[in-house]
């Protein structure tokens, strides 16, 4: 007699921009259930306006903003729905206090948090390429490897959420530095 799978665990995808969106997709082409929020209303059936509403219920909540104010300012708000069973995977470029405050906050709130930051371009999101850098409590990533293939072609494993922070941001520090060299070189 074969075990019937386990149904997959509901998705709330925040941010729906050029990463973001084609993230969601992929993650509703997977079978997912998935609601996606956005500051910018989008025509998408899985859409949900309420950014409290989105969070609810959702077993993994992925982060996919712009940058540190919009990060905060979403958890802050969608904290109210988190708690025990929820993961919440930050995906956006985001200081060492940033991350210190997801930290914090999920630990306070009794939900589980992974740093998974990437790079990649809207080609790779496209192409279910990213490389996440993915730092967190132990288990974290084991339990939801799955899901985060979903979306990428690697995942690298870094010893702590600060760890992947770091990691995030001097990749983008050499890619500065290697643009700049060429522009001055020409």
């Amino acid at each position: 007699m074969s075990k019937r799978p386990s149904p997959l665990p509901a998705i709330a995808v925040f941010g729906q921009g050029i990463i973001g969106s084609r993230a969601a997709d992929h993650i509703v082409a997977a079978g997912y259930p998935t609601k996606t929020w956005s500051r910018s209303p989008r025509e998408r059936s899985d859409f949900e306006a309420d950014p409290v509403a989105a969070a609810r219920g959702a077993a993994i909540v992925a982060i996919y903003l712009k940058d540190v104010p919009a990060v905060r300012d979403i958890f802050s708000t969608i904290e109210e729905a988190l708690g025990p069973g929820t993961t919440v995977v930050n995906h956006a470029t985001v200081d060492y206090e940033t991350t210190m405050f997801l930290v914090d906050r999920c630990s306070e709130l009794g939900c589980d948090f992974l740093n998974a930051p990437f790079t990649g371009s809207k080609v790779a999101a496209g192409n279910a390429a990213l490389v996440y850098y993915a730092g967190g409590q132990a288990g974290v990533l084991k339990r939801i490897r799955g899901f985060l293939e979903v979306t990428s072609n690697q995942i690298m494993e870094v010893d702590s959420p600060l760890a992947a922070t770091i990691l995030k941001l001097t990749t983008n520090l050499i890619t500065a530095s290697t643009v700049q060299a060429l522009a001055e070189g020409l």
